[in-house]
């Protein structure tokens, strides 16, 4: 499933059972969850579950709510063959949930995030979902979760799921660690907000680069045409003025250097020796003796190395 999403999955379940507000929204959230695989019969409600800290957290859970529970281990055939676990218990009907407050809020997004959520590993991505089946959806599962998430603070999208269900997403990277927090998993929270932060560090890094790179293409571009036209110019034995002739010596001296560095050798400030540029490429063009593909748009912008 995911290294991030077993260790959330891991640290939800080992939370202690409190009976109030938090494990009845847990409560809730997970038999909301669950979906196709709870199945009411006779009085009483039933799960066969593949996971089995699911299993004894339904558990837990229920025995905290008073609804009797009692916890069956079996082996499933078929393509699916494997170890399961059946939880039944007592379903008084009729049992209203009366406390909708942020902490039973709370609850029921942990509950949900526990049977059918998935956090992406922060390196890649930002995502919490809840994948809820055609029955949860079928029962308004879907439209309690994103009531819940709203409450939190969060803001939920939804996309077409598997098999005619529907996924409920949060896609913001501060909304899922503050969401992580506010379902009381702290260690998922710091894993969370230190690999981000490691992406976003990577990330500027990586456009800093970039743009460094950018930068050095665009001065060895314009040193090559400067240079070009110096080379055509002296070559050709153009009558130039002094300045103009010295700093043309000084750009074929040193056709890789940045108009910074070639300043600083010539003794002038980066935008007078700009300038001079500019008029050896633009006489060169004139005169037909090279740089003519040189653009006094690119030379200007040589001007920021």
């Amino acid at each position: 499933m995911g290294e991030a999403n077993e260790a959330l999955h891991e640290e939800l379940a080992a939370r202690p059972v409190v009976a109030g507000p938090a494990a009845r929204g847990e409560l809730d959230g997970m038999l909301a969850g669950l979906g196709a695989a709870t199945a009411p019969r006779d009085g009483r409600g039933a799960a066969t579950l593949a996971d089995a800290t699911v299993a004894r957290r339904l558990y837990r859970l229920l025995r905290a709510d008073g609804c009797e529970p009692r916890l069956f281990v079996g082996r499933r055939g078929g393509p699916r063959a494997g170890t399961v676990m059946r939880v039944t218990w007592a379903a008084p009907p009729g049992r209203a949930r009366t406390d909708r407050g942020v902490t039973y809020a709370r609850g029921y997004v942990r509950g949900m995030t526990l049977v059918c959520g998935y956090v992406s590993d922060p390196a890649r991505g930002y995502s919490l979902e809840w994948n809820l089946d055609a029955a949860a959806t079928a029962q308004g599962a879907t439209r309690r979760l994103a009531a819940r998430l709203r409450q939190l603070g969060a803001a939920p999208g939804q996309a077409a799921g598997r098999r005619g269900g529907v996924r409920v997403y949060v896609k913001d990277g501060e909304a899922v660690g503050d969401l992580l927090l506010q379902i009381e998993a702290p260690e998922s929270m710091l894993y969370w907000e230190n690999a981000r932060a490691l992406r976003a560090m990577r990330g500027r890094i990586h456009r800093e680069v970039n743009g460094e790179t950018a930068n050095l293409r665009r001065t060895a571009r314009a040193g090559a045409r400067q240079a070009e036209a110096a080379r055509a110019l002296l070559v050709a034995g153009t009558d130039l003025p002094l300045a103009l002739r010295q700093a043309a010596q000084a750009r074929l001296d040193h056709p890789e250097a940045s108009l910074v560095e070639l300043a600083t050798l010539v003794g002038l400030s980066k935008s007078g020796l700009n300038q001079r540029m500019r008029r050896l490429v633009t006489l060169a063009r004139g005169l037909g003796l090279g740089g003519e593909e040189a653009h006094s748009g690119e030379v200007r912008r040589s001007g920021c190395s």
